[in-house]
C-alpha cells in the first residue's frame, strides 16, 4: 500500500510537483492540508499538479516486541545507561535495513513511478524541505524543469561532523530558562530532568517562525511544562513511555543512508550533544551507504535553487553548502530565520508562474 495525496491544479495539465517536506518520521497526509497551503502562499504552483507521498510506517503493521524495544530505547536515553545495547535492540526487534518504515532509493523511485502511470501525470518540478533533498537523490536520471530545495540536510557530512555543527547552532540559544531541575510537572508522568531540557534545546530548532516568540514568553511562564511538552515533541513520547513510531522511519532512512557513529560510547544525555549523539544509537555498526549512500545528484535540470539559513540549528547552512553534491549546480539564496520549519525564500526559488 502507497498513500499519496494528487492535488489536480484548476488547469487541465499533467504537468506534477513533487513537494516532499522531509522528515523522515512525519505523517505526511495528517492534520493541515499541506500542499492547500502551498498552494495558498505561492501562486507560482497554480498551474501545477502537486504530489504528496505518504511515509511507509503511517499504515506498517508493528509488533509487540518492536513496541517495547522502543521503549527500551528511550528508557535507556532518558537514564543515559545502556543505550548501545537499547539500540542494537530496536535494530533487530524492528528490522530497521528493510525499507519497512522509511522510504529507500528504489521504494521511493517505485512509488513515484506508480502514481505517475495510475493517474497518467507527468513529474515536472521538485520542491524538498530539510530530507526532502536526499529524496530528490533518490529519483536517478529523472528530468525535471526545476528543483527548489528548502534547508536541506547536508548531503553526505558523517553523522559525527553535522552533530558538531548543530551543538555549536544550539549552543548560541538564550531563550531557556534556568531550571534547578529535577522538577515534577502536572499532567506528566515523570519529571522535567536535564535530558528534557537538553532534548527540548534539540526540539526549538523545529518550532515554526510564527510561534518562537510566544515560545519564549511560554518559558517565562511556564518553563518546565513547555520543556517537557518538547522533549516529548523530539522524542515522540506519548503515554507513560511510549514511542510513536515515527521514530523508526527517522533512523531507518537516516542510516541507511549516513550510516554508523565512529565513536563507541555515549556523552550523557542530559547534554544536547548527548541527546543528538543517542538519538542514532541503533545506526551504530552500519557502513555509510548502505542502501546506496548520496553523494551525488544523478538529476537533468537547469534550474536548481537551494534556501539555507545562518541561523538554523538542524542543518547548519555551511555544512549544506560544504557537502552539497559537486556535480549540481544550484542558485543560492541565503535567508536569515531561526526555525528550519520555515519556507522563506521558497518564493525566489519557483520559476515564474505560467500563464
Amino acid at each position: 500500500m502507497q498513500r499519496y495525496h494528487l492535488q489536480r491544479s484548476d488547469q487541465a495539465t499533467d504537468k506534477t510537483i513533487i513537494v516532499d517536506f522531509g522528515g523522515p518520521g512525519i505523517a505526511a497526509l495528517a492534520g493541515e492540508d499541506r500542499l492547500g497551503t502551498i498552494r495558498s502562499v505561492f501562486p507560482q504552483v497554480d498551474s501545477f499538479n502537486l504530489l504528496l507521498l505518504e511515509e511507509p510506517w503511517v499504515t506498517a503493521p508493528v509488533d509487540d516486541s518492536c513496541k517495547a524495544a522502543m521503549t527500551g530505547f528511550y528508557n535507556a536515553v532518558r537514564a543515559s545507561k545502556g543505550i548501545i545495547s537499547a539500540g542494537a535492540a530496536i535494530h533487530s526487534s524492528c528490522d530497521l535495513v528493510g525499507g519497512r518504515w522509511g522510504f529507500t532509493p528504489a521504494s521511493y523511485r517505485q512509488a513515484i513511478d506508480a502514481v505517475v502511470r495510475k493517474e497518467g501525470i507527468k513529474v515536472h518540478g521538485f520542491v524538498g524541505h530539510s530530507w526532502g533533498g536526499v529524496r530528490l537523490s533518490y529519483l536517478q536520471g529523472a528530468q525535471l524543469a526545476f528543483v527548489a530545495l528548502i534547508h536541506p540536510y547536508p548531503i553526505g557530512a558523517p553523522l559525527d561532523r553535522l552533530i558538531d555543527a548543530r551543538v555549536e547552532k544550539i549552543a548560541g540559544l538564550d531563550v531557556f530558562p534556568t531550571l534547578e531541575l529535577p522538577l515534577p510537572v502536572a499532567a506528566r508522568s515523570v519529571p522535567v530532568t536535564p535530558f528534557d531540557l537538553a532534548s527540548a534545546k534539540v526540539a526549538f530548532g523545529y518550532v515554526d517562525d510564527a510561534s518562537l516568540a510566544e515560545y519564549e514568553q511560554l518559558f517565562v511562564t511556564q518553563g518546565p511544562e513547555i520543556v517537557g511538552q518538547l522533549s516529548d515533541s523530539l522524542w515522540g513520547r506519548y503515554g507513560a513511555d511510549s514511542v510513536a513510531l515515527g521514530l523508526l522511519s527517522e533512523l531507518e532512512e537516516i542510516c541507511n543512508v549516513t550510516g554508523g557513529l565512529a565513536e563507541e560510547g555515549f556523552p550523557s544525555t542530559s547534554t544536547v550533544r548527548g541527546v543528538l549523539t543517542a538519538r542514532y544509537a541503533p545506526c551504530s555498526g552500519l557502513n555509510r551507504g548502505r542502501q546506496g549512500g548520496v553523494t551525488s545528484f544523478s538529476i537533468a535540470t537547469d534550474n536548481m535553487c537551494v534556501v539555507t539559513s545562518r541561523s538554523d540549528s538542524v542543518t547548519p547552512d555551511h555544512l549544506v553548502q560544504k557537502y552539497f553534491p559537486s556535480n549540481a549546480r544550484p542558485r543560492w539564496i541565503q535567508v536569515d530565520v531561526k526555525s528550519h520549519s520555515s519556507f522563506d525564500g521558497l518564493a525566489e526559488c519557483l520559476p515564474p508562474k505560467e500563464r
